[in-house]
């Protein structure tokens, strides 16, 4: 159980850094960004997926039912577990690379 909930934090984490704040590879999360929010000229934005993507606790909130559901669903399959032990692994790398770093 609380392997689980570690696991859903981390992934919730990893993903919530990709997609708000990295562009990716081939700028895949970037592309993401710039198709679904849009802003107004002084940068603040219009739609509902700007506000989403411009609150970390909002966006992070959606990200984990989706991970939470995906856990629950499909945990059984072994590529999943290492989608999950994925994430999870570069979450722990960012978190010690930051504090690292600061």
């Amino acid at each position: 159980m609380i392997q689980g909930i570690v696991a859903v934090g981390l992934a919730t984490f990893t993903l919530l850094l990709m997609l708000k704040d990295l562009d990716g590879p081939f700028d895949i999360f970037k592309w993401i960004r710039d198709t679904l929010c849009e802003y107004d000229a002084s940068n603040i934005p219009i739609n509902f997926f700007g506000k989403l993507f411009d609150c970390p606790w909002c966006l992070s909130t959606w990200i984990a039912a989706f991970v939470a559901i995906v856990y629950v669903l499909v945990m059984t399959l072994p590529v999943m577990y290492f989608f999950f032990l994925w994430l999870a692994a570069i979450a722990v790398a960012d978190m010690i690379y930051v504090y690292l770093m600061a």
